[in-house]
């Protein structure tokens, strides 16, 4: 139970953190309530609890602007500094999620690709953080999907990872 307790504090600090930098509060509480709906399908309490976690890791992933991050690195190849903060939020989501076996690897893989990026970041190495943007963005789409995958098979057979 503490642990979906933080799971949820860090779920409410990204969702502050985000919002000034979303500027679309409608897209954001669009986003909340189809979260709401996944975790309110599913069948068991023990599975709802570490669906609620995957669900919440997915949400912040998807509010951390890696593809706006992107392309403004693309264009620029100048480091803003919210990007070290917005990266550091996903990996803290990422290491206090209890994952279900199927997205294990993925996740751990994930958060790899995250420590580099943000070496880079941290560095203010411009032409650095390009090369892994990218790849980052399109990594979190994946792992996204991938996760969207097992919520709905969570849903569908009461899944307990």
């Amino acid at each position: 139970m503490r642990k979906v307790i933080v799971i949820g504090l860090l779920a409410a600090s990204a969702l502050v953190a985000c919002a000034p930098a979303a500027g679309n509060t409608a897209e954001l509480q669009s986003q909340v309530t189809a979260l709401q709906t996944q975790v309110a399908a599913l069948e068991s309490e023990h599975t709802a609890a570490s669906a609620f976690e995957v669900a919440v890791a997915q949400y912040v992933m998807d509010a951390a602007g890696f593809h706006a991050m992107a392309e403004a690195l693309a264009e620029t190849q100048t480091i803003d500094p919210a990007y070290g903060g917005a990266v550091a939020q996903v990996k803290t989501i990422l290491a206090a999620t209890t994952w279900p076996e199927e997205l294990r690897e993925q996740a751990t893989d994930f958060a790899a690709l995250l420590d580099e990026y943000s070496a880079k970041i941290d560095a203010d190495d411009g032409a650095g953080a390009v090369a892994l943007s990218e790849q980052v963005h399109e990594a979190q789409h994946d792992f996204s999907h991938a996760i969207g995958e097992w919520l709905d098979t969570a849903a569908e057979h009461g899944h307990e990872d």
